[in-house]
């Protein structure tokens, strides 16, 4: 039993790695203007995997520290970077493509940590 709980984790774990590396790449690539019509399909990519993890998440025993920093990397997302000359662009995109990320797996999360409390 120990060993399938192991195994989830490391799931999670590269979930979550593979989708922060998708987002940095792609937010460089679209700022770069090098993504084009991808765009879209990186975005579903980065949802999907937000979803992967959000549901291996669910079996976390501190969702509280997810939410909080997964609330903090949307906020960020959505911030307005691209007043920022060149480095803002850019910077902008990766965090876009991060929040999108990001977004669906907190959504579970706090679906989760919201019935808990209404089961209660």
């Amino acid at each position: 039993m120990a060993r399938a709980k192991t195994d989830i984790g490391n799931i999670g774990y590269w979930a979550f790695l593979i989708g922060i590396l998708i987002a940095l790449i792609a937010g460089l690539a679209s700022a770069a203007g090098a993504l084009g019509a991808a765009s879209g399909t990186v975005t579903a990519v980065l949802v999907i995997l937000g979803i992967v993890v959000g549901f291996l998440n669910l079996m976390d025993k501190t969702p509280d520290q997810f939410l909080i920093a997964g609330i903090a990397l949307v906020l960020v997302g959505v911030s307005r970077f691209n007043a920022l000359d060149v480095v803002g662009r850019y910077l902008a995109a990766i965090l876009q493509n991060v929040a999108a990320f990001v977004a669906p797996a907190v959504a579970l999360t706090a679906l989760k940590v919201i019935w808990d409390l209404a089961s209660k």
